[in-house]
């Protein structure tokens, strides 16, 4: 999976603007799952799914 080019700060920030909630939910649990495990791979699902919106 390739390295995300946005930060979790910007990821959180697109999100909170984004007005599908699938999109809010699924950065919020990718964020709270890089916390717990710090595997990089989470930044980039949800960077995949920000772009994709």
């Amino acid at each position: 999976m390739p390295v995300a080019e946005i930060d979790w700060p910007a990821s959180i920030g697109q999100a909170a603007r984004a007005t599908d909630a699938h999109v809010v939910k699924l950065c919020y649990s990718a964020w709270c799952e890089s916390l717990a495990y710090g595997d990089p791979r989470y930044l980039a699902i949800a960077a995949r799914k920000l772009a994709n919106h």
